[in-house]
């Protein structure tokens, strides 16, 4: 569609512009132009607020720390080799852990994907052990225990042989 002059009156950051547009209807803030016709319009411009988005550095991923993504899924670092590692994840939805809780993978399959990939997921500071952070380091046993809830011990083994 080509328009009919230039927008005025401020342009684009004006109240309100003139346009004349010489092929079809348009519909615009629920007025319609014609060919014919030259209306005046507003033109709103809307900033939208985003929530920021928490991606993870991918030197800030480590083995053995649990992460809590805006879905509320919990995910635990159980192995890295290079530029890819297996994680445990939660289901989504997740309410939040106590810290002597069991851990939420069982029946879960682990996932194997690139730091890059993990990295880029939006994650949200969490309370856990009593502190809030955007991770929290697990113990010994809440490590083994998330790699047997997950079955990862042979698949864990095989990327750190690679």
């Amino acid at each position: 569609m080509v328009f009919d002059g230039l927008l005025g009156h401020g342009g684009f950051l004006g109240v309100s512009t003139a346009v004349k547009l010489p092929l079809s209807p348009l519909k615009i803030c629920d007025s319609v132009f014609d060919d014919a016709n030259l209306f005046s319009f507003e033109l709103i411009m809307k900033k939208t607020k985003k929530t920021k988005n928490f991606w993870l550095k991918e030197t800030e991923i480590e083995v053995g720390y649990l992460y809590f993504t805006m879905a509320n899924q919990y995910r635990a670092v159980l192995a890295m080799k290079g530029d890819f590692l297996i994680y445990a994840p939660s289901s989504e939805d997740m309410q939040s852990l106590c810290s002597n809780a069991n851990m939420p993978f069982d029946n879960s399959p682990f996932k194997k994907c690139q730091l890059a990939t993990f990295a880029k997921k939006d994650y949200q500071v969490f309370a856990f052990n009593g502190a809030e952070a955007i991770k929290h380091k697990l113990n010994e046993s809440q490590i083994a225990e998330a790699t047997t809830q997950c079955n990862a011990k042979a698949a864990i083994a095989a990327l750190l042989a690679e």
